[in-house]
């Protein structure tokens, strides 16, 4: 057998009818595989791959052979080697250019998303943020295209990740190069904050009059966009802060109202001085 980096291994998905294999010297890696296809609901390749959980995955395809215009070769994320399992891949076709392709469930139909004009070499990457994977392509491993939308897909943590090749022809091997093999873990981004729910208060000083002196620019300048943003908050409910020692000011509290059912309402304030 032919010595691999630590940790990973190299077989054949789905029993293609010629064994294929996998081979490493100086970070350039020979891949070689059979198979009718990474296609419909059950694969037939040879796959070299290692479980990780990292969920970065880059490499330079150097070369393909053309054993069919749908031959492929390049990374894939995948579940388990159960040929019917979800997976994310990202390829280099021999004459039909790069293609994003992924099993979102177990024993279900592939779905593919292509860019045409595309030939080895090229880079791609493929990243995978919980269940949701991107595909990208590039020239050169710093600028990158990504390919189609992110999708999501179910799959175990670690999964398997690594280089697959299929010639489209069961009963010949397609060898492939690879180079420049990374893999590494970026922390998901931290999700939104939630919305703030709530009654929007602003604040202006200095308002000597009444609601006309408020919201008039030549006397109060900051109206409306400059409130005080040392009082500018939210509140839970509709009462404003009270008994603040506070003089010649005004204010605005606003808020967006869902009634819980149809009717009529009515709504009033109440103030002191």
């Amino acid at each position: 057998l032919a010595q691999l980096p630590p940790g990973w291994t190299d077989e054949d998905i789905g029993f293609p009818s010629v064994p294929g294999s996998a081979s490493y010297s100086g970070g350039n890696w020979t891949v070689s595989g059979a198979g009718s296809d990474i296609w419909g609901s059950y694969d037939t390749f040879n796959f070299a791959y290692l479980p990780t959980s990292d969920n970065v995955m880059i490499v330079r395809i150097t070369s393909i052979e053309n054993t069919d215009g749908w031959a492929k070769a390049g990374l894939m994320f995948r579940d388990s080697t159960d040929p019917s399992a979800p997976f994310a891949g990202v390829v280099i076709t021999s004459a039909n250019g790069v293609s994003f392709q992924w099993h979102n469930a177990y024993a279900g139909q592939c779905n593919s998303v292509q860019a045409g004009g595309m030939f080895a070499p090229v880079w791609v990457k493929l990243v995978r943020a919980n269940n949701q994977f991107t595909a990208f392509y590039g020239p050169d491993g710093a600028a990158w295209t990504q390919l189609g939308a992110p999708q999501t897909i179910p799959m175990s943590t670690p999964q398997l990740a690594g280089l697959c090749v299929t010639a489209h022809n069961d009963a010949t091997l397609n060898t492939s190069t690879f180079t420049s093999v990374s893999h590494y873990y970026v922390p998901p981004a931290p999700p939104p904050p939630p919305p703030i729910f709530g009654v929007y208060r602003e604040l202006w000083q200095g308002i000597y009059g009444g609601l006309d002196t408020l919201t008039n620019t030549a006397s109060n300048p900051n109206w409306p966009n400059n409130p005080d943003p040392n009082f500018t908050t939210t509140y839970t409910n509709f009462e404003a802060d009270v008994n603040t020692g506070m003089n010649y000011y005004g204010q605005r509290m606003r808020t967006f109202v869902v009634p819980p059912t149809n009717g009529n309402y009515i709504f009033w304030i109440s103030s002191d001085d």
